[in-house]
């Protein structure tokens, strides 16, 4: 998971509700019956008022439960009438319960003629997904580390190969080539001999072996570490802190406090 397909994902979510809106609105009676508890009222339903608490609509909640509980029907009609009550039921204390449903219910009974905004409400909840934060804050941080480590071996062969072409650092390497005898073998360890193609690729091989040895490269070029990596630096962070603040109570009580000249510490 990337920024980009979370914002991505996030951006066709609120395309696909607002279809959705606007297939399910082609009439009216088909979005009252399709969101919260249809024509009826969620507070009806459950027998408490707007001013009632989270506990009370609880307390009401287990109590018709009970009631309305298929299991203690006798008879299939009785039961299949249960089981639909116990739907409706089930729904207004799923809306009820939650503050952010509530509220936006609340709204819908006060605003009855904003219809189009509160059923793109109602399907945004249902339909936008639920993405835990810190899932996607760590993905970042993943996709990040990964893409700088891939930057920085591209930067760094890049910059071995400029140097491969560099005549000064081609002929340096060329002479430490020679004095250490890696460009007299001719042969294979199987006898046979390398071609013309062949020891040029050697060639080239052990010369950016050799300059990658004995170049330092610094800054944006220098050699690959994961500690240069966001996710490291994170993870690394206390005790980078406290090696600063280390240095700093050090530099204070050195220089501030004992008043000492500064190449004595």
């Amino acid at each position: 998971m990337s920024l980009l397909s979370s914002s991505t994902v996030d951006g066709c979510s609120l395309l696909y509700v607002r279809l959705a809106v606007l297939i399910l609105c082609s009439s009216h009676l088909l979005c009252v019956e399709a969101i919260y508890c249809g024509k009826r009222n969620c507070y009806d339903v459950l027998q408490v008022s707007r001013e009632d608490d989270r506990t009370s609509i609880r307390r009401a909640y287990h109590k018709l439960a009970r009631v309305h509980h298929p299991d203690r029907q006798k008879t299939a009609k009785a039961k299949a009438e249960a089981e639909e009550t116990i739907r409706i039921i089930n729904a207004a204390y799923e809306v009820l319960s939650d503050p952010e449903q509530r509220e936006e219910y609340d709204y819908m009974l006060d605003h009855p003629d904003e219809m189009y905004y509160n059923y793109y409400q109602y399907y945004r909840r249902r339909y936008a997904p639920k993405v835990d934060v810190r899932l996607v804050i760590l993905a970042i941080v993943l996709i990040c580390s990964v893409f700088q480590y891939v930057g920085q071996w591209t930067s760094y062969n890049q910059a071995i190969s400029y140097l491969v072409r560099d005549p000064k650092h081609r002929a340096r390497a060329k002479e430490i080539a020679n004095s250490e005898g890696l460009l007299a073998a001719r042969k294979r360890e199987d006898g046979r001999r390398y071609t013309r193609e062949e020891m040029k690729d050697k060639e080239e091989e052990l010369l950016r072996s050799i300059i990658s040895r004995t170049v330092e490269l610094k800054g944006d070029c220098s050699k690959p570490s994961l500690r240069r990596v966001l996710l490291i630096q994170i993870f690394c962070l206390p005790y980078t802190l406290f090696q600063l603040m280390h240095w700093a109570f050090g530099w204070i009580w050195n220089y501030y406090i004992l008043r000492r000249e500064y190449d004595e510490a």
